[in-house]
């Protein structure tokens, strides 16, 4: 993509400019991550985010869950699943020690997280996986179709059963984000804001990093702009837009998060003031939302779909009005697993998490950190992870 100016001043030439170690494309929780891992390697690095602020994207549109999985495995997936049920878990373990090592206010709080099924052949599905898990010494639960019921204070009979991670967790992670940024700052990362990266390209000496501000060089390039990546040039992630709302304060219902399957369902979790977040249900669009990249643009009938599901789903919330709804953009792989790893010699990538990126960021960006800085990551990346698999 070419830039709106026709011209390049000598003085915005990556001659004019010092060279650092990597240049980060992306300013969301991914961006902010791996900028930060590397300044405490003693690494210079300049982040650059086309948008005004921090966690601006899918890092601050999000529905606030944070829940390791996945939950519904397979026995032909087995392994592979075994490899990124340990890595995810000891994402969560680590936020939470960040969390309290650093006094971060992000309302991070574990309430556990349920997975619900709508019909008997779904709730089967979900019996299989908590054998499963329950093996690899995960202590799931399974809710039957009254306990559902009373926990979840819904109507008899609109879900199945439920299968229960209590490792599950809520929180804010605009509000983390945020937070992780001043650290990466304080580390010595340089963010360059409202500044565009319109394509990377290889240099006598590592790359150029051309861009809306002029041209920046650096020794290597991390890609850490998710669902935009194809903008330059990974066609491994497809954009997928999702939608939330919120709601005014209702009557204490739940304190732990909630979800239905399939994944495009809907999921939601009550805030500690009494608001409801519920997002989802993008399969009411035709499209599924696969392929959107307008923020700015509400669906009809996944917005219908949102308004009414919890009026029909639970009896005492009939009436809330919804205070706010919007959208985000997600990065879909083809398999559902993020790439973490090099596309090429200096060229990395830390995105494509198919709407299941929280678990995954932090542990992900300090591992690739390590990769990038020639050392070995203490928590190794799943080889499900790896971009060359495709």
């Amino acid at each position: 993509m070419q830039s709106r100016s026709r011209t390049r001043p000598f003085w915005l030439s990556a001659g004019s400019r010092s060279e650092v170690d990597a240049a980060v494309v992306g300013g969301g929780m991914t961006g902010v991550a791996i900028a930060y891992f590397l300044a405490l390697l003693g690494y210079t690095v300049r982040v650059f985010e086309e948008r005004g602020s921090f966690a601006l994207g899918a890092s601050g549109r999000n529905g606030g869950h944070l829940s390791p999985g996945p939950l519904e495995i397979s026995g032909a997936d087995h392994e592979r699943a075994r490899e990124v049920l340990r890595f995810e878990h000891q994402t969560v373990r680590q936020i939470q020690e960040f969390v309290d090592q650093e006094g971060i206010r992000c309302d991070l709080r574990f309430g556990g997280h349920v997975r619900l099924a709508g019909s008997e052949e779904e709730f089967e599905a979900l019996k299989g996986s908590a054998q499963l898990l329950q093996e690899e010494g995960y202590p799931v639960e399974l809710w039957g179709a009254e306990e559902v019921e009373r926990k979840l204070k819904s109507y008899p009979g609109v879900f199945a059963g439920g299968l229960f991670n209590p490792a599950g967790a809520q929180w804010n992670p605009a509000a983390f984000t945020y937070a992780l940024a001043e650290r990466a700052e304080e580390a010595g990362a340089v963010f360059h804001f409202r500044t565009r990266v319109l394509r990377v390209e290889q240099a006598q000496s590592g790359f150029h990093v051309m861009t809306s501000a002029g041209v920046f060089p650096a020794k290597r390039v991390v890609y850490a702009n998710n669902a935009w990546a194809g903008r330059l040039g990974v066609e491994r992630i497809t954009p997928v837009r999702g939608q939330a709302l919120v709601t005014e304060p209702a009557p204490s219902m739940w304190d732990f998060g909630a979800s239905t399957v399939p994944g495009a369902a809907a999921y939601w979790l009550q805030l500690p003031n009494g608001k409801i977040v519920l997002g989802g249900l993008r399969s009411l669009s035709p499209s599924k939302e696969v392929g959107e990249f307008n923020e700015e643009q509400l669906h009809p009938a996944v917005s219908a779909g949102l308004r009414s599901f919890l009026r029909h789903h639970f009896p005492a919330l009939q009436d809330l009005q919804i205070e706010a709804e919007w959208t985000g953009i997600m990065g879909f792989s083809p398999d559902g697993n993020p790439l973490v790893g090099e596309l090429q010699p200096g060229v990395w990538i830390l995105g494509g998490y198919s709407g299941h990126g929280m678990p995954v960021i932090l542990s992900a960006a300090e591992a690739l950190a390590a990769l990038i800085a020639g050392k070995e990551p203490q928590i190794p990346i799943p080889q499900a992870y790896r971009p060359d698999r495709f």
